[in-house]
């Protein structure tokens, strides 16, 4: 034993890609290798660990190759760790290639390569990305391709593939309807900031994203795009390290190309050459009457996502993705779709009306908007929230419901309509009730402004395709809240299609349908899924 722990402190004293507490097993196999190697090379085992210190010495002091004998040691005792067989058989090319083409002195390299086992973990486990991982090996003049080389010689995937790209952003691309609907990008920004969430400086971060998407500079728009794309790969921070993804590689130029149709170059070859960051200190250098301080709000963004932890920023990262390409969505194609008919309207009806869409609440809530119009004409009740965002907050929109009728004739009363694909529970009714008293506040701060009495009644009807699982709201509710009287009542689909008139009286209706549901769709660009969607349902192909 006293001679495995002389060979385990020479190992470790070399630097060599073993944990720790696997050098004891490493010591062992080096011994194996001796007691089984050829005569003119097997040693006494209380010889060996001076053995390998004469050799590695002379390999490290002198430019000459390893022996042999260094390498056989080298192989048996870093495969100890059957993960890094690969590395175990390739550790002297791999220094080599570090020396001549990364052009590291010999130490360092070996200092690196001895990293390998952590280098895994941190890909593997932690998701890391390059220069989050120089920064914590500390290994002088460990450059991105140094590392990408001990990651390959591992025999792992790199933490970062351009070759996902596409597949990455096509996903937005089917995840923007899911988000924002079919909202128009010019009234999506409501929506947008209650997907960020809350959290420090979520306000500022929608501020700068909004403003940005509103300057004539595409390229910054993309830039962000692609940074916050990474983050589907890697834990980094974006905009910084901004080369360790390969931003001008050919993955890159074509989603650009799909994105813009541009007619300049790969942006960050024309706006952020040579630069490690984009920083205060960069965006203070762009600034010109055509971006405006575009640059400023860029930085700024990347700075506030820096401060988040990864889980938090990839999440937002994604919402800012899908808001970028709903906002670009004007070189996108977009084919009209064939006129609406009556037989196409109660085909849509039946259908949605029977069960969830399976568009994350967009053609139900579209569904109920056209319906509660066909009950409340517009001479007769005022509407508020037809068309709304399924993402948007009632509480942001000062509603009682997804949308909501004054009664013209008394102006005191409110009918509100809540949509919700597939069943309705007892929790879900709790939690919108439990929101409505800031909306009931905020509408009595504004008439006291106008020295006027708040004197509301308000009716909420619930309307799902299955209200069977209610418990506790079975039969309806009644409760005050903040002196206002409210009902709520829970209805089907087929429920509020009868109280509308039927199948047959709605169908009639298609001026209404035409704007409330078939237009908002058939602006849509063609890839998405929520414009396919509804093509399935109604059989309506493209117009011309």
């Amino acid at each position: 034993m006293a001679n495995i722990s002389d060979i385990s402190e020479v190992l470790l004293a070399a630097s060599l890609p073993i944990d720790p507490d696997s050098m004891e097993g490493a010591a062992k196999l080096v011994v194996s290798y001796y007691e089984n190697a050829p005569e003119d090379i097997r040693i006494p085992i209380g010889e060996i660990s001076d053995r390998f210190n004469e050799m590695w010495r002379f390999w490290l002091e002198n430019p000459t190759k390893p022996s042999k004998e260094l390498k056989d040691v080298v192989r048996a005792a870093v495969s100890v760790d059957h993960e890094m067989k690969e590395l175990a058989n390739n550790y002297f090319k791999l220094e080599e290639k570090l020396e001549e083409k990364q052009f590291m002195a010999r130490s360092h390299a070996i200092a690196l390569i001895g990293c390998a086992p952590l280098i895994r973990t941190l890909v593997v486990e932690q998701h890391l990305g390059l220069d989050r991982i120089r920064a914590i090996l500390n290994v002088p003049a460990a450059t991105f391709d140094a590392i990408s080389a001990v990651i390959s010689s591992i025999g792992i995937n790199p933490p970062f593939s351009s070759e996902r790209i596409a597949a990455i952003h096509d996903a937005d691309v089917m995840d923007v309807a899911a988000l924002f609907g079919d909202t128009e990008p010019e009234d999506a920004g409501d929506t947008f900031r209650g997907l960020l969430g809350s959290f420090s400086r979520s306000d500022a971060l929608a501020d700068d994203v909004i403003e940005l998407g509103l300057i004539p500079f595409e390229p910054y728009q993309f830039m962000l795009y692609f940074e916050l794309l990474t983050l589907e790969m890697v834990d980094r921070f974006p905009g910084k390290a901004i080369y360790e993804c390969a931003p001008r590689s050919g993955n890159v130029k074509a989603l650009w190309n799909s994105m813009y149709h541009p007619t300049q170059e790969n942006p960050y070859l024309n706006n952020a050459k040579s630069v490690y960051a984009l920083d205060e200190a960069w965006a203070e250098t762009k600034l010109s009457r055509q971006t405006g301080n575009g640059s400023i709000m860029l930085a700024d963004a990347f700075g506030i996502l820096a401060e988040l932890p990864y889980t938090t920023r990839r999440r937002v990262a994604h919402v800012i993705r899908c808001y970028l390409i709903l906002i670009a969505d004007s070189r996108q194609t977009k084919t009209p779709l064939k006129p609406i008919d009556g037989d196409s309207i109660k085909t849509f009806i039946g259908f949605v009306s029977a069960a969830n869409s399976l568009t994350r609440g967009v053609l139900d809530q579209r569904l109920v908007d056209f319906l509660t119009r066909c009950i409340h004409p517009e001479e007769d009740w005022f509407a508020r929230g037809l068309g709304s965002s399924v993402n948007e907050t009632n509480a942001s929109g000062r509603k009682y419901g997804d949308v909501e009728y004054l009664q013209l004739s008394n102006r005191s009363h409110i009918e509100a309509y809540e949509a919700h694909g597939g069943g309705l529970r007892d929790e879900y009714i709790q939690a919108h009730i439990n929101s409505l008293h800031e909306t009931v506040l905020y509408h009595k701060h504004e008439a006291e402004l106008r020295n006027e009495p708040y004197e509301m009644t308000v009716s909420v009807t619930y309307v799902a395709h299955d209200i069977s699982r209610l418990v506790d709201f079975r039969n309806g509710y009644t409760e005050e809240i903040e002196g206002v009287p409210f009902e709520f009542r829970f209805l089907t689909y087929f429920d509020l299609l009868d109280a509308a008139g039927g199948i047959d009286a709605v169908a009639e209706d298609l001026p209404s349908f035409d704007e409330l549901i078939h237009q908002r769709i058939s602006r849509l660009p063609d890839s998405y899924t929520l414009k396919r969607r509804y093509q399935e349902i109604t059989g309506l192909g493209f117009a011309g």
